[in-house]
């Protein structure tokens, strides 16, 4: 720390960037591999600290039941695979059965099972799961992920689809 509560900060630059600074200033030339810092105040680098992550103060402002206002009602058949869901994964070729999924989101599960009959909602609902609508979606983990789209697959024009 340098006397005045000022800090030398380490940013570093590529061999360009200083070739560039240098020229501009007309100063003398850094030894190469030398690390420029750039002298900052301590109070702004504790500022910057200081401030939440991007997104942190968004959910803040959200107020109460925001979430369960855009979900639908839980229904007893969302904790657990229907019998009807059952079926529809044995019906299947056993390579494309989504049993992580079902495992891990019973709801999804029985939500595929029940659109599947009918191919444009089997599509919506599939394509629903993988693309993200809403915005800033985490996204599904990597097992269950592979399971939908091996599903999407499984319903291509040159793939003999699966019918209940």
């Amino acid at each position: 720390m340098q006397a005045g509560g000022t800090l030398a900060h380490w940013q570093p630059r590529t061999a360009r960037e200083s070739e560039v600074t240098q020229s501009a200033n007309g100063g003398p030339s850094a030894p190469p591999g030398s690390i420029e810092f750039e002298v900052a105040d301590f109070a702004d680098a504790r500022r910057v600290l200081d401030q939440p992550p991007p997104g942190v103060a968004e959910v803040a402002t959200m107020r109460p039941g925001y979430w369960e206002e855009r979900r639908r009602r839980a229904e007893l058949h969302d904790r657990a695979l229907t019998s009807e869901t059952i079926r529809w994964m044995l019906s299947l070729p056993a390579p494309v059965r989504p049993h992580e999924l079902c495992k891990r989101f019973p709801r999804l599960g029985n939500t595929i099972a029940q659109a599947w009959p009918r191919a444009d909602s089997r599509v919506s609902v599939l394509a629903g799961l993988v693309r993200d609508t809403r915005g800033r979606r985490a996204g599904f983990p990597p097992g269950v992920r592979k399971e939908i789209e091996a599903l999407l697959r499984t319903m291509s024009p040159s793939a003999k689809s699966p019918r209940r």
